[in-house]
């Protein structure tokens, strides 16, 4: 019944009604030449157009007064005035831009809208309207094909991200075209820079492998931020949000504005803490961000610093199904037990305390208005550590002699141990972009390198035996060393078709020397070598149809996890090749898009749904594998107070063949679905403007049945659930600021008890609870 009714809402949007009138015209650039690709906006209907091969544009609307705005790269942003209350064309030429560089830093890793590629962009509005303190996946949560979790229940400390079933550790992220994952576990901690998406301008994510970035490669989805560009105008803006669970946020942000046409300085300093939705799930994050530029005709030279601190109790280890009915807040980290396991208190420290500090510098020069080189160089120092309480622990597991006392030999202690990562990621980016008159060609090629320190302390004994002050034991580093580099064009066959092509080369060379916990010695060498080709065809109909068709192969290495897991050998690097294809359709109401996809694997590594004892999930290649979906999206504006937009996501997603290790005994499941990948997965908001500054939004998510476990048993089916949200904005402006801003945020409004994540340990269930009923209100002054 669900999914009828997620289906009903699309088939509703079909129908449309109005009386139209016509606003066409042409957009030219120098010489009056035709500008194709130019961006073309109804500012009042949020409608958006590029321009055809001859620069040509139309849009059908209702009679009356409209703002038109156009833009692009090459050139000055124009708006226009107009009144339209019969048809009408308009000739509209642009002047050359002098200060536009900046935004061509990070196209080489970019998609445009004319490539075979399933994406989504996120405007910077769309993040201000709901940044209030929770972290960049509950930003994006109403996205095609997007699942999100948090640790602490609310959204702020650690949170995750899927998108198509696909987790985190296999979505490549890029910041400013910088590779974000980190390289030996390849996930993305945003805990880790709490706030950046008040440093955003803009986030593009796409679905399946997508188009070559640096970094890791794409088995499911890439997502590229895209930080602040300079502003023109000085300003100050104050920020500060609270909520629920004790939340609280502050920050402050300003710009020096252009200074001498040439030089502008940005800023953002940020504060958010939070006691969170589960038992001591506390947060405290500190963030920041600073930039500086220059830019002349030809050059723009920009230093980026951002990073954060943050001080989070640990909430990783969820709870049993019986806990989840009774106390679902309940959190055993740092649970103190008696002699019969009965909890008679915690520890007050059971903390993960880490810091990351990013640097950037990113130079582009346009040699004409075809031809722009960029280059980059970043470096990236994180250190800290999660500390444990842990009790009847082995001497032997530390390295330590049983000791007597009393003539009775003790060979277990009660401890508190630190667990240390001491990293340094640094390399250097280029890129070439080339357009003419019949192809847009990129080149890019960038050299990583990490140096990752990992040791473990003991802080605290019962029982200190003969161990030294900081006793260290446990260290092992690991080197990982990537080159990376690409070739990519879109090349005009006809006016209306395009040819895209892209060809990937990776090279990674992986190293691990030392020891890790209980004392075990651990020696890894791998030396990879991947060939990543795409090609796909995009086609356009006339201006309000466009279809596409892309193959892609892709292949990706093991994390660290998966080499020090591995009970059979080296882990085998994935292979996948995706096949998609879409239409899009847009008119002044209506836009709707549907893209088709095909993803076959083959030794995909998948999360078997355990973990290790730290919490860390586990992953196993299991030979064949699809994933098979069809992705809605669409949007109907009834008028000027009302609109509708919504996606929905339909998969089929599995394991040809998955062999269980059950009991010592190799038992072979067939044809079962992939752990955390539900089948159905969508999104709506409806917004209703009652007045010009006040946005209220209805927003609803669901996310069907998943497995976590690829054997599919009962006991590991996380139930579906629907998710209702409400998003208030009102914005206002006088005499005494440039611009404030109020916003209310209430989550989970009819209160539903659910679980967004789980893990199975051994053949039990457990379960990571979210949120009932929460809210987050903000207010932003600019000055």
């Amino acid at each position: 019944m669900k999914k009828l009714t997620l289906l009903i809402w699309f088939l509703g949007l079909s129908i449309t009604w109005a009386q139209t009138v016509k606003i066409a015209g042409k957009v030219t650039g120098q010489n009056q030449k035709a500008l194709s690709g130019a961006k073309v906006e109804l500012e009042e209907l949020s409608l958006i157009q590029r321009t055809n091969e001859q620069g040509q544009f139309a849009f059908f609307v209702a009679p009356g007064k409209y703002t038109l705005k156009v833009s692009h790269k090459a050139y000055q942003t124009q708006e226009i005035q107009v009144k339209a209350d019969k048809d009408i064309f308009l000739n509209i030429q642009l002047q050359p831009a002098s200060e536009q560089l900046e935004e061509v830093i990070i196209n080489a890793v970019k998609a445009t809208p004319d490539m075979p590629v399933a994406q989504t962009n996120v405007k910077k509005e769309e993040i201000e309207a709901q940044n209030l303190g929770q972290d960049i996946p509950f930003l994006l949560e109403t996205l095609p094909g997007v699942v999100v979790t948090s640790d602490a229940g609310a959204g702020i400390g650690y949170t995750g991200i899927r998108i198509r079933g696909i987790s985190a550790q296999q979505i490549n992220v890029t910041l400013n075209g910088i590779p974000f994952n980190d390289p030996e576990s390849q996930s993305v901690y945003w805990v880790d820079v709490p706030d950046i998406a008040a440093a955003t301008q803009n986030i593009q994510i796409q679905r399946g492998v997508g188009t070559s970035t640096f970094g890791t490669g794409a088995f499911g989805a890439s997502l590229n931020l895209e930080t602040n560009l300079s502003h023109q105008q000085a300003f100050a803006a104050i920020q500060t949000a609270a909520g629920s669970f004790n939340t609280f946020k502050y920050g402050i942000q300003g710009s020096t504005g252009l200074l001498d046409n040439h030089f502008s300085f940005n800023g953002h300093f940020s504060k958010t803490t939070s006691d969170g939705y589960i038992d001591r799930a506390s947060a405290n994050l500190k963030s920041y961000y600073v930039s500086g530029l220059y830019q002349d005709k030809h050059n723009t030279l920009k230093a980026i610093a951002f990073g954060g601190h943050e001080i989070t109790y640990q909430a990783w280890y969820g709870v049993d199904k019986n806990t989840f009915d009774t106390n679902p807040t309940f959190n055993y980290a740092g649970a103190i037990y008696d002699q019969n396991w009965q909890v008679t208190g915690f520890y007050d420290n059971q903390v993960d305390n880490y810091q990351q500090d990013h640097y950037q510098l990113h130079y582009s020069h346009k040699f004409n208005h075809r031809f722009n080189l960029n280059l980059a160089t970043h470096y990236t120092y994180g250190r800290g550590y999660y500390e444990q309480y842990k009790q009847d622990e082995d001497f032997s597991d530390y390295g330590l002699s049983p000791i007597s006392i009393n003539g009775q030999t003790i060979d277990k202690t009660d401890l508190v141990r630190r667990k240390w990562l001491d990293n340094d990621f640094y390399g250097a980016i280029a890129s070439v972009d080339y357009r003419s008159s019949v192809g847009h060609y990129i080149l890019g090629l960038s050299a990583n390198e990490y140096d990752g320190r990992h040791f473990g302390r003991i802080i605290w004994a019962q029982y200190a035996s003969d161990s030294k002050i900081k006793h260290e034991y446990y260290r092992n580093t690991g080197i990982k060393k990537s080159i990376n580099g690409f070739a990519k064009s879109v090349y005009k066959i006809t006016p209306q078709l395009k040819l895209f092509t892209d060809i990937q080369f990776r090279r990674i060379d992986y190293n691990v020397d030392g020891t890790v916990a209980w004392q075990t010695p651990w020696q890894l060498e791998d030396h990879l070598f991947f060939m990543n080709p795409k090609i796909g065809l995009y086609y356009s109909i006339n201006n309000l149809h466009q279809v596409y068709l892309s193959a892609a192969q892709t292949h990706r290495e093991p994390n660290r996890d998966d080499y020090q897991n591995a009970t059979n050998g080296k882990p085998k690097p994935e292979t996948l090749n995706d096949i998609e294809a879409g239409w899009k359709y847009q008119n002044t109401k209506l836009k709707v898009e549907a893209n088709i996809y095909g993803m076959f694997y083959k030794d995909q590594l998948v999360l078997t749904g355990q973990i290790t004892n730290v919490g860390d999930p586990i992953r196993e290649n299991v030979g064949e594998s699809h994933r098979i979906g069809l992705e809605l999206q669409a949007g109907y504006r009834l008028n000027k107070k009302f609109s509708f937009e919504g996606n929905l996501s339909l998969s089929d997603n599995r394991n040809k063949e998955y062999i269980a290790n059950e009991n010592g005994q190799l038992v072979t499941y067939n044809n079962t679905k992939i752990a955390y990948s539900p089948s159905t997965v969508g999104a709506a908001i409806l917004t209703f403007k009652p007045l010009e500054n006040v946005k209220i939004q209805a927003i609803s998510k669901y996310v069907g049945e998943q497995y976590m476990d690829n054997r599919n048993i009962a006991a590991s089916k996380l139930p579906a659930y629907w998710v209702e949200n409400l998003l208030i904005n009102y914005r206002v402006t006088s005499s005494y600021f440039k611009d404030a801003s109020l916003s209310l945020k209430l989550n989970n409004i009819f209160n539903k008890k659910y679980a967004s994540n789980g893990y199975m340990w051994g053949d039990t269930p457990y379960y990571f609870p979210q949120a009932g009923f929460n809210f987050l209100a903000g207010l932003k002054v600019k000055f």
